[in-house]
């Protein structure tokens, strides 16, 4: 069957293409169009849907856009007759789409209001709600007679969701305009519009008589319309359909109803009643039998055969008849080879993507074990500094010796840094891997930098007895330009992955500063160099990958094996790679080149001195439900002469604003009850102008959209560099003040 139908349209296509080649008008196209409509009234829909494709094709071809978007109108209008509403819905947008882009207003207001009623009809209320407001407002601004058929979509939609008194409301104004002399020149001159303003007129009067009965208001007026309406050529008015006889049904049953003695007359409509019903379900049950979606294609079909039948009838010389064998074989042939390479290429399609979806298995299987394991190893690490501060932190509380209090303290220091680490590894890490990092460009002091950073890690190095040595008398130019979080960051896994398999040795931290060949800029070489264990050369490749240490695996003992993977990825930052060289029990080797920017001396960044003198005795107030939080930050302003108010909540933060003069908010994201973002919004609708900074740990691509979008000014993410933070508030101050 298949292939037949294979064969009707291959001819259908050799007639297409000679019809397309007549010379054709809109004015000759739009009378077709007009035609096919016409017989969509006669329910004859085979002759309609031959004049419509023919139309489509031509005005495809030709370009008539206008044309094509009517078409596509008059299609929907078919397929709603056919209770085949999806259809009908794909045709009413495709023409929609084509008279927006014209900015043809009247047939735009023709599309929406057709797809609002076949939303009704389908009863589809969800989208009729949401879609018919704007409908109604676009054609009331508009001033288009197309005020009618919203009329006839409001009143029927109504009535079926038994609003009865909305029905009679809407249909008494809807006979009362339909009569205004501004809308007469839509009903006077062809005989369609006649016939359009009759099924209005009808249509209003049949529900309007319907819900009177129904809610019983006026049950004698609605008797006689319903009587004089019965007089009418009901069929002829609203369209041959179920529809027709499902009102005629309703007719009936109501002029029943309001009969209560005269049970002859009451048995009469009852039997009118229940035989249009018979009709009406009869017809729907035709029109929505289990072949409804192929009613289309089955007409379209069977009119392409009894084309192929009339040209057969025609071309009756032998030799025609032959020259079109010989095409279909030759086709039969071509789909014939199309077909085997198709199930060719979908067999190996599929075994590829077997294959490839097996491998992905393995992949993501692996990459689950792999993380774990890294989870686990981040537990043990995470527990450790953990303990040692809980367990100093009671011991801190009992001791009474000055002299032990401090080496608690220095304790407590370094495991609060070795969690800050952690974190920070981890969190960069999952920076690098999605490609989110970006740098930033600070002016520094890079000897001094790295002297710092060197300093800063001299009680781990002490704890394990490992002596410490820098040298940066060789850079020539000390001020450059980098992100300096990142060189830290880089330097501070070096160092430490050094301290940390030396245990008992040395290690020497030097940079070395060399010409560039461009004017501004510098080539700068780190070296970090220790006389410790040693890596086996075989190890070597192996410890740049992730969680991986030295013993090629997650080591709980040396960490948690992101440290050379991130120095590895931020290197590439900068066009750099990591070098190595070590052998077994003869220490190692790392360094790495950077070319720099030189940086200027009024750009370098702004020691705690500057400002401490520009942010003395500014008021700041902190909101943040954490105490410890408060507490810390609180300390760290105070440090710089800021006068500091804290405030837990944001109902208690609204109130201060409102209060008092602040120079700037610090306001915690993440609060319980009216959250950072909420208040925000509260306060710039009476504050406009005061900065507004989010203080959260939270990853700040997850916060950023919400934030900026309540009113905050800027971000900063916990655990924060105290000068960076204190940079970012005197910024802000400053800008309030000069305005």
């Amino acid at each position: 069957m298949k292939l037949y139908r294979f064969f009707i349209r291959s001819f259908l296509i050799i007639i297409s293409s000679s019809l397309s080649g007549q010379t054709t008008t809109k004015e000759q196209l739009n009378k077709v169009s007009q035609k096919a409509f016409m017989l969509m009234q006669q329910d004859a829909y085979y002759e309609s849907f031959t004049l419509l494709d023919s139309v489509i094709a031509i005005a495809q071809r030709k370009h008539f856009k206008d044309i094509e978007a009517n078409t596509y109108n008059r299609y929907g209008l078919a397929y709603v007759q056919l209770n085949h509403f999806k259809k009908a819905e794909e045709f009413y947008l495709k023409a929609m789409k084509i008279n927006d882009s014209l900015s043809h207003t009247k047939m735009l207001c023709d599309n929406l209001v057709n797809l609002a009623h076949a939303y009704m009809l389908q009863k589809n209320y969800k989208k009729l709600d949401s879609f018919f407001p704007i409908v109604k407002q676009k054609v009331a601004d508009l001033k288009r007679p197309e005020i009618f058929f919203n009329y006839e979509t409001e009143i029927m939609a109504s009535f079926n969701r038994e609003r009865f008194d909305h029905v009679i409301e809407v249909a008494r104004k809807a006979l009362k305009e339909i009569t205004f002399q501004e809308y007469q020149s839509f009903f006077t001159g062809d005989d369609y519009k006649k016939i359009l303003k009759k099924r209005f007129t009808v249509t209003y009067q049949l529900y309007l008589g319907f819900s009177l009965m129904e809610t019983k208001k006026n049950v004698q007026e609605a008797y006689h319309l319903l009587t004089a309406l019965q007089k009418e050529n009901l069929e002829k008015i609203l369209w041959f359909s179920p529809r027709v006889f499902k009102n005629k049904s309703r007719l009936y049953y109501y002029k029943s109803k309001y009969f209560t003695a005269n049970q002859d007359s009451v048995a009469y409509y009852t039997s009118k009643s229940r035989e249009n019903n018979l009709i009406a379900i009869n017809m729907l049950e035709e029109k929505t039998s289990s072949h409804s979606k192929y009613i289309i294609e089955k007409i379209k079909t069977e009119k392409k055969i009894e084309q192929v039948k009339l040209l057969s009838d025609k071309e009756k010389n032998q030799k025609e008849t032959a020259k079109v064998i010989s095409i279909l074989s030759v086709l039969i042939g071509i789909l014939s080879v199309i077909c085997a390479y198709y199930f060719y290429i979908s067999g190996k399609y599929r075994k590829e993507k077997n294959v490839a979806l097996r491998e992905k298995n393995k992949r993501l299987m692996a990459l689950d074990t792999q993380r774990t394991r890294f989870f686990s190893v981040v537990s043990h690490e995470l527990r450790t500094p953990i303990y040692a501060l809980t367990g100093l932190t009671e011991m801190l509380k009992n001791e009474k010796n000055a002299t032990m209090a401090k080496k608690h303290i220095s304790a407590i220091e370094f495991s609060g840094n070795q969690l800050l680490s952690i974190a920070e590894n981890v969190l960069q890490y999952t920076k690098l891997k999605v490609d989110s990092i970006s740098l930033e460009k600070n002016t520094v002091d890079i000897a001094r930098v790295i002297e710092t950073l060197c300093h800063s890690l001299s009680s781990e190095a002490a704890r394990r007895k490992v002596t410490m040595h820098t040298d940066f008398s060789d850079i020539q130019e000390p001020l450059v330009v980098i992100d300096k979080r990142v060189i830290v960051q880089i330097m501070y896994n070096l160092v430490t992955n050094a301290i940390r398999f030396s245990e008992k040795g040395n290690v020497w931290v030097s940079v070395e500063g060399y010409k560039s060949d461009e004017e501004n800029k510098t080539i700068l070489h780190f070296i970090i160099k220790d006389d410790g264990v040693g890596i086996p050369y075989e190890k070597q490749e192996d410890i740049f990958k992730d969680y991986r240490t030295t013993g090629g695996a997650i080591d709980p003992k040396k960490g948690i094996g992101l440290g050379l993977q991130i120095v590895k990825r931020l290197l590439r930052l900068y066009n750099s790679e990591v070098n190595l060289i070590s052998e077994e029990g003869k220490g190692a080797t790392f360094s790495f080149f950077l070319t720099l920017e030189k940086g200027k001396e009024e750009n370098i960044e702004n020691p705690i001195s500057f400002y401490k003198e520009r942010l003395a005795n500014k008021r700041i107030l902190n909101v943040d439900d954490n105490q410890l939080n408060l507490l810390i930050t609180s300390k760290v302003l105070k440090d710089i002469k800021v006068e500091c108010d804290v405030v837990d909540n944001g109902d208690a933060a609204i109130s201060l604003v409102k209060k008092n003069n602040y120079n700037l908010i610090l306001m915690d994201v993440n609060m319980p009850g009216k959250d950072g973002n909420e208040t925000t919004k509260e306060i710039r609708k009476f504050n406009s102008t005061i900065p507004i900074i989010a203080l959260t740990a939270v990853d700040l691509k997850e916060v950023q959209e919400t934030v900026y979008s309540s009113g905050m000014n800027d971000i900063i993410t916990k655990p924060y560099n105290t000068e960076q933070f204190y940079e970012k508030i005197c910024d802000y101050i400053i800008k309030a003040e000069e305005g």
